[in-house]
């Protein structure tokens, strides 16, 4: 329970998260976990209204002033797509018996940004719901105030991120497939390079940015990367309170 609200603890028993609740408590990591927890019904759970997720951003944090905690997300996604240079399939050369390796190199490059920015959209989500939860269940007017512009403060980030996604998407239509022969590499890399620019130069429309709306939404606009799998590794989808 966290200011009067249930809150799901991110992953399982053996994430990091419960690892570090249980050293907080003193205990270590191979005591069984029934020690180091109070087991209540369902039904009394039940009575406490739901909060976001505890995440490892709960864990051991200071307390700070709204400057500060601004300060560790506000400068985090500064990234444009529009003036990514690797970014733009026209700057590799697709030379005669080379086309294949361009081909990999292109997709390998947008693969780790869509991860890189998925990642950066659950960060930012799961800090909105933090702050929603403290403007509402904060102990004083002023946690909740903090809480308040914070929350403010983090949504353009949201929305920056998944219109980059929209972005990653449009191109990843291109480069999706991982088992591209030399043949259809070049064909793939010129079509990604003809519509570059249209898609790129597009205004994100709002249907298109409501396919992120929450990190873990829209997991399957990028075929052959497994989203899934890594919102699992990092603890995602956990039961415990």
């Amino acid at each position: 329970m966290d200011n009067a609200t249930r809150r799901k603890l991110d992953g399982d028993l053996n994430s990091g998260v419960f690892k570090d609740l249980k050293s907080a408590l003193g205990f270590k990591d191979d005591d069984n976990w029934k020690d180091c927890v109070t087991l209540v019904s369902p039904e009394v759970i039940s009575q406490l209204k739901p909060g976001p997720r505890f995440g490892p951003e709960d864990i051991g944090s200071a307390e700070t002033n709204v400057e500060e905690e601004l300060a560790t997300f506000e400068n985090a996604f500064n990234y444009n797509a529009l003036q990514d240079g690797q970014l733009d399939p026209r700057n590799y050369s697709i030379t005669q018996g080379a086309a294949l390796e361009t081909y990999r190199k292109y997709r390998e490059y947008l693969k780790n940004r869509i991860i890189i920015v998925w990642q950066s959209e659950k960060r930012f989500e799961i800090l909105k719901d933090k702050y929603e939860n403290d403007t509402e269940f904060g102990f004083t007017e002023s946690e909740r105030n903090k809480a308040q512009i914070l929350r403010d403060a983090v949504m353009p980030k949201i929305r920056q991120a998944q219109e980059t996604l929209v972005y990653y998407k449009r191109l990843w239509t291109f480069v999706k497939n991982k088992s591209a022969n030399s043949a259809n590499a070049k064909s793939l890399m010129l079509e990604a390079q003809a519509n570059f620019e249209d898609n790129i130069n597009t205004p994100v429309t709002d249907n298109e940015r409501n396919d992120y709306g929450g990190w873990n939404k829209g997991q399957n606009n990028f075929p052959n990367i497994d989203l899934e799998g890594l919102t699992s590794s990092t603890g995602e989808g956990g039961n415990l309170y």
